[in-house]
């Protein structure tokens, strides 16, 4: 299934329609972009190349969004980026792979786990 476009993002309660502007085999990017701001999703997925003592090749599976304020006369230009990338190896069972992503989603992305790593506790 693909993701739809235009994709959803909703920060502080506002939600921002990002269109896709690239698709191709590998990857898409979608985008937002207005006065005050620009958002930007970009998913790719590659095939590291084989480890030289296993020869097992892993597959890696990227999701990038960047968040980018433009300065005013009174504030300075900010970036913020959040990455989840997924590395397992090609012969792995996607519906486990699945199940640890979403064991390890749900307990570390919450309100709490996220609000101590952004003030830098662990």
């Amino acid at each position: 299934m693909a993701w739809s476009t235009p994709l959803t993002i909703t920060i502080n309660s506002i939600a921002y329609a990002l269109n896709r502007i690239n698709n191709d085999n590998f990857g898409s990017e979608w985008v937002y972009r207005d006065a005050n701001r620009q958002i930007t999703m970009k998913i790719r997925h590659s095939t590291d190349a084989p480890n030289k003592l296993t020869g097992r090749v892993n597959l890696r599976h990227n999701v990038q969004v960047i968040h980018r304020v433009f300065s005013t006369s009174t504030t300075k230009e900010f970036i913020r980026t959040w990455n989840h990338t997924i590395v397992c190896p090609d012969d792995d069972d996607p519906a486990a792979v699945l199940l640890d992503a979403q064991g390890i989603t749900a307990a570390t992305v919450t309100t709490t786990h996220l609000t101590d790593m952004i003030a830098g506790l662990n």
